[in-house]
């Protein structure tokens, strides 16, 4: 089943991508949204994505560019 929000790919992140350095980024979300907003969350995404070349499959690489999209168009949006 496709991802169809940023939630349900930190949920599927969290459940399927078994990197202790990108759990560790999983588990900083809350502080990272807190402390940088979407930018925060942002960063921290691609810091757990970069942690996460493991996990591999079709479920992986559907929410691995979904993750990525839904970055690249945050940060062409904060640039207008």
């Amino acid at each position: 089943m496709p991802v169809r929000s940023i939630n349900e790919a930190i949920k599927t992140l969290k459940e399927n991508c078994k990197d202790p350095y990108a759990k560790e980024y999983l588990e900083g979300i809350p502080d990272a949204i807190e402390c940088g907003g979407t930018d925060g969350l942002c960063i921290q995404l691609l810091y757990t994505l970069e942690n996460c070349k493991a996990w591999r499959g079709d479920e992986a690489r559907e929410t691995k560019a979904f993750i990525r999209a839904w970055v690249k168009k945050k940060e062409k949006n904060k640039n207008i």
